[in-house]
């Protein structure tokens, strides 16, 4: 599949994580795309959280294995409140985060 097809963390450079291989551990926030969950960073989080970085991949409200709570009520400030609350109840100061555009065609 040519690389302008490919979606999820295949289609990512591995420039903006190259630089955090060996790196002071951090805390990284990775967001899903449309369609997705958390479960898409799995092989990510996995090598980060391997070089001792706190690693955070949270579904957003309504998509993923939170289908369940998808319901007209849930927006895109739905997504906004459940990040910041990531950040709040994580106690995140230092931040780096990545995500993928939502979206569609």
């Amino acid at each position: 599949m040519p690389a302008s097809h490919r979606t999820g963390p295949s289609a990512l450079p591995a420039a903006p994580f190259k630089e955090f291989s060996d790196a002071q551990p951090r805390a990284l926030v990775l967001i899903h795309g449309a369609g997705h969950g958390g479960w898409l960073w799995a092989r990510v989080h996995d090598r980060l959280h391997g070089k001792d970085h706190r690693v955070f991949t949270p579904t957003l409200t309504g998509l993923g294995e939170r289908s369940h709570l998808l319901s007209p009520a849930v927006t895109l400030d739905t997504h906004v409140a459940d990040v910041v609350n990531l950040f709040e109840w994580e106690d995140l100061t230092t931040r780096f985060w990545w995500a993928i555009s939502m979206r569609a065609g």
